[in-house]
């Protein structure tokens, strides 16, 4: 069995090593297809029979167009029968899917932000060959069904390879928030962090780790907190984090803030039809998460999560020695974090049969 796992989005790379050790340990042989911005990230992954990069940036159409007939090339040659879209999503999987391919070859894909699929042109053209979808949390299934053209499962990309750990000097009784994440002002609230720590002081011992370079050079988040003088509580980086780094760092952290806030432009989506990344990293780690109170809804995060408004965040981040010790007893009790039970439900979805029309 041949499966190929398909990233042509250039990112969410942290989704693909789940799937290669949950495909590896069935007995599949994987292939796996990226765009060149990942290669430093993904070349060293255990378990990946070959890869393939391109690179789509800045290309012409027709060069873009023989990539992706390079890419059928491949997956017809090696008798490929599972094809795994990393990114469901977006115009190069849209051309890579209007493609002919044998009835034998069979499509699936992660949905990342699932709203596509109720509301997306592109979406519906691309639904016309993948048509088992997969969404990155239980709570997102009840807002997107299935239906009789296509299924949709949840499964939790959480497994990540055992990364060499660096030592980081971390004091007795520090405590470490940390925002795992590229710095990208429309993904996280950084202005509201920074207020309410402008209001309400951090206490000794509390640092906050902030997982991601530099992304915008016209607004630079170490400039804002350099003005608001917070930069003794603040670990910042200004380049690319190497994975042994960025995991090392995890490790340690005592928390994770994810900072989806309603000033954010995607803020209702997140509550209903897509996740962000530091989810899956906080329940890699099995770690605690700080969320806004309007994601209780959320049965993971009732679990493993403790929650503020946004008029108290200062004061919430303060008390959280006190609050933390409140929460370890109940995290990652249900059998769903377990990589038995994810890769049984990831192998029975895409390999069920299609939906009848």
């Amino acid at each position: 069995m041949i499966a190929a796992l398909i990233e042509l989005g250039g990112s969410h790379d942290e989704c693909l090593y789940s799937q290669v050790r949950f495909l590896r340990e069935k007995g599949y042989r994987v292939h796996m297809i990226c765009t060149a911005n990942l290669k430093q990230q993904v070349s060293g992954f255990d378990g990946v029979d070959e890869f393939l990069f391109f690179d789509f940036k800045g290309v012409s159409k027709l060069k873009s167009m023989a990539y992706l007939l390079q890419i059928r090339k491949h997956i017809l040659k090696n008798n490929i029968a599972q094809v795994i879209f990393n990114t469901a999503e977006g115009n190069l999987v849209r051309n890579l899917t209007l493609l002919p391919f044998p009835k034998r070859v069979q499509f699936s894909g992660i949905i990342h932000n699932s709203y596509k699929l109720l509301k997306s042109s592109s979406q519906r053209i691309i639904s016309r060959k993948i048509k088992k979808y997969f969404v990155l949390n239980d709570y997102i299934l009840k807002h997107v069904h299935s239906n009789s053209k296509i299924a949709v499962e949840a499964f939790y990309p959480i497994f990540f390879p055992h990364f060499k750990t660096i030592d980081i000097p971390k004091a007795d009784g520090e405590l470490w928030v940390c925002i795992p994440g590229q710095i990208a002002f429309k993904r996280r609230d950084y202005e509201g962090f920074l207020n309410a720590l402008i209001q309400h002081p951090p206490k000794p011992g509390i640092k906050y780790i902030v997982l991601g370079r530099e992304n915008d050079p016209d607004r630079k988040f170490s400039d804002m907190v350099t003005a608001a003088g917070l930069q003794d509580h603040f670990v910042l980086f200004d380049k690319f984090i190497p994975n042994e780094l960025f995991h090392s760092y995890l490790l340690q952290s005592d928390i994770i803030l994810p900072l989806l806030h309603p000033a954010l432009p995607k803020f209702e989506q997140y509550k209903k039809y897509k996740i962000t990344g530091a989810l899956n990293l906080a329940f890699s780690y099995r770690k605690p998460l700080l969320c806004k109170d309007q994601f209780q809804h959320v049965p993971d995060l009732q679990e493993n999560a403790l929650f503020y408004d946004l008029e108290h965040l200062g004061e919430t981040l303060n008390r959280l020695p006190e609050l933390l010790p409140t929460i370890v007893p109940q995290l990652y009790q249900n059998p769903k974090w377990e990589f038995k039970m994810q890769q049984q439900r990831y192998i029975n979805f895409i390999e069920q049969p299609l939906p009848k029309l």
